[in-house]
């Protein structure tokens, strides 16, 4: 998508009118890419030459994610977030690169393989249907197929095949259904998983792909649940209940869960003890992490962020949803009940307590709303607006303050 500015869509690059011919999964005409703005993150200045991608869909607009140097990125793969892959790198058939993952020198990765986190694969590794993520770094090994490499694990310089913390599967496919989306499949566990209450033979949710749910770690996707398209749950992560949804490159991580027909999508990422429950949504580029709580009908979108101890919840689905929108962030031990909605760069944190049955309010533009500060009424707070210290807002009638630095005010 690119970000915006006044409105008007800013594209990160352009495709050239060089192009070349690939013959890989399908023969098909590739463009050397050319940047339209500086990506310091890289080195990369606005108006450098690129690598060669197949077309839009192979490098996300969005994010620092780059193509440079040599590198070929073909066949339905893509290279998103903030991910690096540049020399003589190539990518074929489906592979994802994303999160802060580095592919260089004449590394390949083929066949569906993801490489995340902050992993880097490089030399003349090859990296075929495996999943590389963590603090992975990978020179000359050949990985294939299910395999996992994570952690801080350096590869052995040859060439010999590696099950990198693998011990078997974790679980298989017993029947598939075809829903809207396309095929999904559902797993049985083939092993118990104490923590999450799983037993050998017991049946989970669906996945769309064998790479949505990695065989290492305990992370499970129970009954209901479903994870379509680059969705990821790794590590510990939980997932179920019904209509439940894991879509987009969404990741589920750490010991987060995710329950009873909640939705997480686009390049969001739920980790660390978080949990997303009754109904609620996360999107965009959001992240929701640390102990943060999200239940109830809570939209979580844009780049805002979730963290610490807070807890937002909204349980009543007849009044307005709670939205967390933009680059809003709410942190340390807020808490946000009722319909609420913070967006631009606004502010909720310390023990700041926002809390609306009847009513409805709006925090937007700089506004910060932290210390012991309370809101019970309806209010909109905008600009510059500070509440702090033991400020109360309580009225039953519209106030909209632009405005202002309270501290101890009482209405």
């Amino acid at each position: 998508m690119g970000s915006q500015k006044g409105g008007v869509l800013l594209k990160k690059y352009e495709l050239t009118d060089t192009t070349t011919w690939y013959n890989g999964f399908k023969h098909c005409k590739l463009h050397r890419i050319r940047a339209l703005r500086d990506i310091p993150r890289h080195g990369v200045k606005a108006g450098d030459l690129g690598g060669w991608i197949r077309d839009e869909s192979s490098l996300s607009q969005d994010g620092d994610a780059w193509v440079g140097g040599d590198a070929i990125v073909t066949d339905y793969c893509k290279v998103f977030g903030n991910a690096l892959v540049t020399g003589n790198a190539l990518l074929r058939y489906r592979s994802r690169v994303f999160g802060d993952a580095k592919v260089y020198d004449s590394a390949q990765i083929h066949d569906c393989a993801r490489i995340f986190n902050n992993a880097e694969v490089f030399g003349n590794a090859q990296i075929q249907s495996a999943q590389i993520y963590g603090n992975a770094k990978i020179s000359t090994a050949r990985i294939d197929y299910c395999t996992y490499a994570f952690g801080d694990i350096q590869s052995p310089k040859d060439d010999d095949k590696y099950n990198y913390r693998y011990h078997g599967p974790k679980y298989e496919l017993v029947k598939e259904k075809n829903l809207h989306r396309g095929i999904v499949h559902q797993i049985r566990a083939l092993r118990d998983i104490p923590r999450h209450g799983v037993k050998a033979g017991d049946l989970g949710g669906w996945i769309q792909y064998g790479f949505n749910l990695p065989q290492d770690g305990d992370s499970w996707v129970g009954e209901g649940a479903t994870l379509y398209d680059n969705a990821l749950v790794i590590e510990n992560a939980f997932v179920y209940g019904i209509d439940t949804i894991i879509d987009g490159n969404a990741i589920i991580s750490g010991n987060a869960i995710v329950t009873n027909g909640s939705t997480i999508c686009g390049n969001a990422q739920v980790s660390d003890k978080a949990a997303i429950m009754n109904h609620a949504t996360v999107s965009g580029d959001a992240q929701v992490y640390d102990n943060a709580t999200i239940d109830g009908y809570v939209i979580v979108d844009n780049c805002a962020r979730v963290y610490g101890w807070a807890n937002i919840s909204q349980h009543n689905k007849n009044c307005h949803k709670c939205k967390i929108l933009d680059n809003a962030q709410v942190y340390s031990r807020a808490r946000i009940y009722g319909p609420v909605w913070i967006s631009g760069n606004a502010q909720v944190c310390g023990h700041a307590v926002i809390t609306l049955e009847h009513f409805y309010a709006e925090l937007k533009d700089q506004v910060k709303v932290y210390g012991n500060a309370y809101i019970g009424g309806r209010i909109s707070l905008r600009g510059k607006t500070r509440v702090h210290g033991t400020t109360c807002f309580r009225r039953d009638i519209w106030d909209d303050i632009t405005e202002g630095n309270y501290t101890r005010a009482c209405t």
